[in-house]
């Protein structure tokens, strides 16, 4: 997508956003960290945190329509036996994992954002992501571009205010 973008003159590919919702907030983690060329991120929803998703219990919402859900739902699994039952079925869950992803952005201004009524991504993973990053930004003293929201009545979701506040983070940054 990036290679794509700097083939077109119309682009400006010295000043690079990228946001993402749900698993694309997790993709947007994922490509600023690992690709120089953006220079901020926005995540909406995408802030994996398996150890808190399987806690409380959405993994259940996540992972829906795989059999293996199925089965653990059906043997009254706890979050522990989920969890584990689904890193040896998926050995790289952990890979996309926003709590090890988030702190690798800490040059990067990084805005993560989840509704408090979200059913897939807890408010908590989110805080934990940013929790998690806190200490990079901190060493990088950037600390001024990393910011949490957590969006009162929004559920997993791009609202207007959500869409307001991440034009204005690129605005600010780019």
């Amino acid at each position: 997508t990036l290679d794509y973008l700097e083939s077109r003159p119309e682009a400006d590919v010295e000043r690079v956003g990228m946001l993402g919702l749900s698993m694309g907030g997790m993709e947007a983690l994922l490509m600023g960290a690992l690709d120089e060329r953006v220079d901020v991120v926005v995540s909406i929803a995408g802030q994996l945190d398996w150890q808190e998703i399987f806690a409380v219990g959405s993994w259940k919402t996540i992972f829906a329509g795989l059999d293996l859900r199925h089965r653990l739902v059906r043997l009254g699994a706890s979050a522990g036996e989920a969890q584990e039952a689904f890193r040896q079925e998926y050995p790289d869950l952990d890979v996309v994992d926003a709590t090890k992803i988030a702190p690798l952005l800490a040059t990067k201004p990084l805005l993560l954002v989840v509704g408090d009524r979200d059913p897939y991504i807890p408010a908590t993973a989110a805080r934990n992501t940013y929790i998690a990053a806190q200490a990079s930004y901190r060493e990088q003293q950037t600390v001024n571009r990393l910011v949490f929201w957590q969006v009162a009545g929004a559920s997993h979701s791009f609202t207007k205010p959500m869409q307001q506040r991440a034009l204005a983070w690129f605005d600010q940054w780019l």
